[in-house]
């Protein structure tokens, strides 16, 4: 067998694989750039998710033009300090800043270098548990491109009861990162799995020593204890992970958690698991006062109790979202078991740990089902070669043959199939062209607050200078009552005098009415406007000081 220590780098080939994950997952947004719209309708330069991108490009734009690490949420006009840190928004800013680069370019074109940054740090920590190249490469071919079994209900969605198809495209939506390739869309998901590894790899790796002879457990052996400097390390990662994507550094130290309580049982690894601990308590002390400065801010403090909520994902989907993947794993930790090899307890804590969360109801758990595919994919290394043996042995009935050449084609699938997904969502939802043009108007002028519906909020701040009295979900800390709110106005269950009082006292400089909007609100706003412009149905007003 040709062997690896875990330090050695990958064969050059090893490349092809992240090479071909980004290409691939920069499909939806260069077919934006050659797709030709409908009529009078434009593709932005957003690939996925145009709600939560609009609010990084919002980040990344505010950070180019204030130099600031320290931001504030665009998506609101209450008064604020300024506590958000957002590292990786606050970088690709200062590049825009330097370099001119559009931000919704930044951010696109960040994630080819992030997933290659995220293959070379899997590399090191598949090492650990894969000493053979060959493995260690199965296990790369199956993080970057092994999925669920999604695409046998899409292929047979007519075939279920209607009132089921919601549930089923919210459950195995791909936005939710069930595998590795689903989850690599998102930069800052990127960013976020590559600092994990960093700051678990410590924590999972299996270094054995022996333990001596004579002792009630002679033979057997264990972790050596990490020492402190390797403590230090993992705290100062976990910090960083952190701060980068939160929900990420929250699945470390989950992870972190389980896999020492664990190694506590064991009287040969309890001090190696006490010193990890304490490096552990450190960064969560860290992390406990930064984020009570934070919360001294009124607005973070309302956005940020929206961090944890009720939207689980059940392990009862696993057939369909793991599907044959999850299978090759099951296979391949009983492998590793029989074998007797280091680190599967740990990949399996790992794996139930994240299962815990994302089927949590009370932590906002499908954040964390991005974190469930990649230790699958270690512990199912050993079982493609397992597997495709069956084409070796000319005995073997043609039905076996069969069934594993299924069960390959069901693992890959998933790759072209996300991408042909994403790429059809992204091309089915154009905004209409007098959008852009309002967009562009507003975009020269004086940075000022604009009131307009939380739809196209969520817009503004990436294509402009400006706040809004609601636009993100998440980022406005008052979004139901302002949603309300605007619901009423264009019912005309709000009386137009009430809207203009509401427009003075939160100091709005610019109102964008979509086509919706009754008479009586457009003339309304007449009275208090300087200078009206209007883009097809869509009424801008620059409200007089």
């Amino acid at each position: 067998m040709n062997r690896f220590r875990s330090g050695e780098g990958p064969p050059a080939a090893y490349w092809l694989i992240p090479l071909a994950v980004g290409t691939l997952r920069a499909v939806p947004f260069l077919a934006t750039r050659v797709a030709t719209p409908p009529p009078d309708s434009y593709y932005p330069p957003i690939g996925y998710n145009p709600i939560d991108w609009s609010a990084y490009v919002g980040f990344i734009r505010q950070a180019a033009e204030t130099g600031q690490w320290l931001l504030f949420t665009p998506h609101t006009t209450l008064p604020q300090d300024g506590r958000y840190f957002l590292p990786l928004f606050s970088l690709l800013g200062w590049v825009c800043r330097l370099t001119g680069l559009d931000p919704f370019w930044a951010l696109e074109l960040a994630r080819l270098p992030l997933i290659f940054a995220f293959f070379a740090v899997f590399w090191r920590l598949a090492g650990d548990f894969l000493p053979e190249r060959r493995e260690r490469l199965l296990a790369a071919g199956l993080l970057a491109f092994s999925g669920g079994a999604e695409i046998l209900v899409y292929a047979t969605l007519s075939w279920w009861p209607e009132r089921w198809h919601r549930a089923l495209f919210e459950a195995l939506s791909d936005d939710y990162g069930w595998n590795t390739f689903a989850a690599l869309y998102n930069p800052l998901w990127v960013a976020g799995l590559t600092l994990a590894q960093l700051a678990l790899r410590p924590i999972l790796k299996p270094t054995a020593a022996p333990v001596p002879k004579g002792t009630k457990t002679a033979g057997r052996t264990f972790a050596s204890g990490p020492g402190r400097c390797e403590a230090v390390r993992v705290a100062v990662w976990t910090m960083l992970t952190f701060g980068v994507h939160p929900y990420s550094g929250l699945g470390v130290l989950a992870i972190s958690g389980g896999v020492l309580a664990a190694r506590l049982a064991n009287e040969a690894e309890r001090a190696g698991a006490l010193r990890m601990g304490a490096g552990l308590c450190l960064a969560a002390g860290a992390l406990a006062g930064f984020s009570l400065w934070q919360n001294q801010d009124a607005v973070f403090h309302a956005t940020a109790r929206r961090f944890f909520g009720p939207h689980g994902l059940s392990v009862l989907w696993y057939p369909l979202t793991l599907g044959a993947t999850g299978v090759l794993a099951v296979w391949g930790a009983r492998l590793r078991h029989q074998a007797g090899r280091h680190g599967t307890r740990e990949l399996l804590v790992w794996a139930g740990v994240v299962a815990l969360l994302h089927s949590s109801p009370w932590t906002s758990g499908y954040h964390f089902v991005f974190l469930l595919h990649l230790p699958l994919a270690v512990l199912a290394a050993p079982a493609p070669d397992r597997l495709l043996e069956v084409f070796g042995n000319e005995s073997a009935p043609i039905s076996r043959q069969l069934g594993a050449a299924l069960v390959v084609a069901l693992t890959f699938q998933s790759a072209p199939a996300v991408t042909w997904r994403s790429t059809r969502l992204t091309l089915n939802r154009p905004f209409p062209v007098p959008v852009r043009e309002a967009l562009e108007v507003l975009a020269r002028e004086p940075p000022a607050a604009v009131y307009t519906s939380p739809y196209l909020g969520t817009l503004i701040p990436g294509n402009t200078p400006h706040r809004v009295v609601a636009g993100h979900w998440f980022l406005t800390p008052d979004h139901a009552e302002q949603r309300a709110r605007y619901a009423a106005l264009m019912a005309g269950e709000m009386a137009p005098e009430e809207w203009l009082e509401d427009l003075r006292r939160q100091g709005v400089r610019y109102v964008l009415l979509p086509p919706r909007a009754a008479p009586a609100v457009v003339s309304a706003t007449r009275t208090l406007a300087a200078r009206t412009e209007t883009f097809g149905a869509y009424h801008l007003f620059w409200i007089a000081p």
